[in-house]
This record gives structure tokens, sequence and C-alpha cells, in this order.
């Protein structure tokens, strides 16, 4: 099991789209491994591996395979815990997804998302990092629609997205998409993301408040400050994907860019239940899912992104990562 997590409050959202699908949630969270009596508890968090099973099964047991999208809903602040509420507080859109990007890990550690500007244009680009399991397509849609819901409430205007990219292949039946996100959407892109235009993030928003910006800001500060006390784990694993690119980087290094000796920093993770070796090898597992199912890279490629010295050692670590070859695993993601 990995350490990177997702708050009860977005597990709580997963639950109410679940629910009103008609599914029966408390066999759902049970068969997960999802303590759902801990949905109201704002300390509670779940690991990834067993948000995705959820995820899983539920497309599993609905026999819909666009669960994700089943229900265009209206997001709750609640979803996104104190982070919610620090962007409702914001001046605009653009201010409210930096406030997100800043403060995502409280939400969930499980996902990453990165704002780029481009001509006229916001690209809101989501990764999300499943552990020892597959990140189902469903809990990618499921987040860009949320997130998407969310900023059109607080907004109070009906956004509309330049365009919708997914990195997998484009379904049987792609029109519920764009019928769910009002906008054209892309399959077989390089990543998952929305893109909004300038105007749209630049509105003013009617529940900006200076005052309780800058409150809400400092609590999700603290809130983050908490999680990164409690996991050291996590800073080492990032440290860790940002040092990846043609070698590995050593336990010793990374102590010193976090102003720790190698002795406590060993004994830190020992006491979070962890090694350096280990959180190298689920950073490298969860880079190469990302970078197999994205289908543009060589194996070559991969090897050199995730640190290794040759294309042999790739193949060995697949093998044990996956129970197949590169080669094998990317034509498993094509066929997903």
């Amino acid at each position: 099991m990995s350490n990177r997590t997702t708050s009860a409050a977005w597990v709580k959202g997963i639950r109410d789209v679940l629910q009103d699908e008609g599914l029966d949630v408390r066999s759902l969270f049970s068969h997960a491994g999802l303590d759902m009596s801990q949905l109201g508890n704002p300390e509670m968090r779940y690991p990834t591996e067993q948000v995705s099973r959820l995820w899983n099964l539920a497309v599993q047991r609905s026999r819909n395979a666009m669960l994700g999208i089943a229900r265009s809903r209206c997001a709750s602040v609640a979803n996104f815990d104190v982070v919610g509420y620090a962007m409702m507080s914001c001046s605009n859109l653009l201010a409210s997804l930096e406030c997100l990007v800043r403060y995502m890990r409280v939400v969930s550690e499980a996902a990453s998302l990165v704002l780029r500007p481009e001509a006229g244009r916001y690209s809101i680009e989501l990764t999300l990092f499943g552990g020892e399991l597959a990140v189902p397509r469903q809990r990618s849609e499921f987040s860009l629609l949320t997130l998407l819901s969310f900023l059109r409430w607080i907004s109070g205007r009906p956004i509309a997205p330049l365009v919708v990219e997914f990195s997998y292949p484009e379904p049987a039946h792609p029109q519920p998409y764009q019928d769910a996100f009002r906008s054209p959407v892309r399959f077989n892109a390089d990543a998952n993301r929305l893109v909004l235009s300038e105007p749209d993030l630049s509105v003013p928003l009617p529940t900006h408040h200076p005052a309780l910006e800058q409150f809400h800001a400092q609590f999700a500060s603290q809130c983050l400050a908490r999680l990164d006390n409690h996991r050291i784990s996590r800073k080492v694993g990032e440290l860790i994907a940002q040092k990846l690119q043609g070698w590995e980087p050593r336990r010793e290094e990374i102590a010193r860019l976090l102003c720790l000796g190698d002795r406590t920093l060993r004994r830190r993770l020992e006491e979070e239940g962890t090694t350096f070796q280990k959180i190298l090898d689920d950073t490298r597992r969860d880079l190469a899912r990302h970078y197999f199912a994205l289908q543009r890279y060589s194996a070559g490629e991969v090897a050199y992104m995730l640190g290794f010295t040759d294309q042999g050692t790739l193949f060995r670590a697949s093998r044990r990562w996956f129970g197949v070859s590169p080669k094998q695993y990317q034509a498993r993601c094509c066929a997903q």
C-alpha cells in the first residue's frame, strides 16, 4: 500500500454519486476496504489504492463504464475540504485554481494539478497516482467534472471549457462526454486536462472576501503543515521524482535537500513504516505506469526518465511491478 491518501471529504463526494446511481454504497465501501463510518471525520484519509478499488467495483456492479460522468452534478464546497472555502473567497477563478494547486494535497495526495498559461487561455492538467493499482479512467473523469462543476457553482456562471482532453483512447460512444462537460472532448491526448479561456477565469467572484480569503488560506496552510509533518515520506517521494532523469538519487542527497542528517531521515522513514529504497521503487512504479499509459515514449526513454542505467533494468522492474514486460504493459494500457 502506498503513502498517498485522499481526504474523507473527497471520498464522500464519490459516495454521493454512487448512491445517486442507486448502488449499494455500504457493500461497495466494505468490499473496497473503506470504513464508511469515518466519512464524517475531518482527519480521516483513505489510501489511493482503496479509492481506485471502489471505482472498479462500482463500474463492475453497475455495468456502466461511464459512471464517472453518469450525472453532471453540482459539486459541494465540502468536496474540496477546507480548500473549497479558500477558493470561494478568492478574487476570481484563476486565483481559485492557483489556490487549489497550492493546497491540493489537503484534498488528495494522490492527485497533482498543474496550471499552465497559454495564448488567451489556461490548461488545468490532472495527474492521478494509483500506487499499487492502475487508476481507473472513471476516477479522472469524475475529478475533472467535479472541479468544473465547482468552478461553475462558485462563479455563478455556466463555464464552458474550450476543450476537455483525456489521455486514453476514444470510447465507442463519446457524445455523453460532450454532454457532461458541455464542450468538445478529445481523446488520445498527452494528459487529462481542462482548457478554460482567460476571460472566464478573470471575472470577479461574487463570493470574494479578502479577509475570509486570508483566514481560509491560513487554515489550509495549517492543514498542509500538519500533513507534511506526519509525512516525511511524501517529501522524499516528491524530491525523488524531481531528481529522476538519467540517474538514481541517493538517500544522502535527499536528506541534505531536506536539511536533515542521513541517519535522521532513515529513522523518520522507519517511524512511518517505510524506507528510502521502497519510496524510490514506489515512485518509479507510479511514474512508469503514467509514462506507459501515455504511449508516447520508447522503453529507452522511460528507462532514462526513471533513472535506470539501461533498458534491461527497466524490463526486470516492469516484470516485478506489473508481472509483464514494458511492451506488454503498454498493450494492456491501450486495451483499457
